[in-house]
């Protein structure tokens, strides 16, 4: 009898324990999504355009600048344009490209709780894969003269948001409106 009721106190708390670490570990998933942005920035006037870009993404609120384990790297390259023959400045070029980096760790958990990995397999993929990958989000030009640039950078955080963080942001209300928390 006694072994009885010692299993069913520990099987209760073990229910107990269970349940409490599946609610706390939804809290997380229920905070508002916050992004890391590491810059890279350069060539012509790279310090306007970097502290352009730094005050856009601030004041988007869920923006945090990093340059240790960020959700996205955004690059921006600044060429200055002239006429053939005129050695004025007649404009500016900026390449802007946006990637992911790959978290491999997260990945390596992830494929190791479906049990998709064995240890050897684990092992290997932890030793040979000590570069760090990166998924292409998007690339693309944008010109402008340069009195213009602090404009111009208003636009690029704002193409970025709306292709990366938005879409994110929807998603998190969409699940918060339909299971109300």
């Amino acid at each position: 009898m006694k072994k009885m009721l010692l299993l069913i106190a520990m099987i209760l708390l073990g229910i107990t324990f269970v349940g409490s670490t599946v609610v706390f570990s939804q809290l997380k998933y229920w905070q508002k999504p916050s992004f890391k942005v590491k810059l890279k920035i350069g060539g012509y006037r790279k310090g306007e355009v970097a502290s352009s870009l730094r005050r856009e993404l601030r004041s988007l609120g869920d923006v945090v600048i990093a340059d240790e384990n960020p959700d996205y790297e955004l690059n921006v390259f600044g060429m200055e344009m002239e006429l053939r023959g005129d050695r004025s400045p007649r404009g500016v070029i900026l390449s802007i490209v946006i990637l992911r980096p790959f978290n491999k760790e997260s990945c390596l958990r992830s494929l190791e709780r479906l049990g998709k990995l064995s240890p050897d397999q684990v092992k290997i993929f932890r030793n040979y894969t000590d570069y760090l990958y990166f998924f292409y989000g998007d690339h693309w030009l944008s010109t402008c003269g340069p009195e213009e640039l602090k404009g111009t950078c208003q636009r690029i955080v704002a193409k970025f948001d709306s292709q990366e963080f938005e879409p994110l942001r929807e998603s998190h209300q969409k699940m918060i409106d339909q299971y109300g928390h």
